[in-house]
């Protein structure tokens, strides 16, 4: 879980390649902070909540944003 979606989330907001790996590190970076924070607030395995934070972090990547035009 943690080799494909932090990069499943990085590819759905990059626009190139290279934005694509920072972005898929972040993701993974922050995956394992929120992961590891809520395994220790709700006494929980710390894999599980890693994998949990990912999927999370990769849904929110799944929502388009609009970008108003004023015209």
């Amino acid at each position: 879980g943690m080799l494909i979606m932090p990069a499943a989330m990085a590819r759905n907001i990059s626009n190139n390649p290279i934005q694509m790996v920072k972005l898929s590190i972040i993701g993974g970076l922050l995956s394992v902070i929120i992961g590891l924070f809520s395994s220790l607030e709700f006494n929980s395995a710390s894999g599980p909540s890693i994998i949990t934070a990912a999927l999370i972090l990769f849904c929110l990547s799944l929502i388009k944003f609009k970008k108003s035009r004023i015209e």
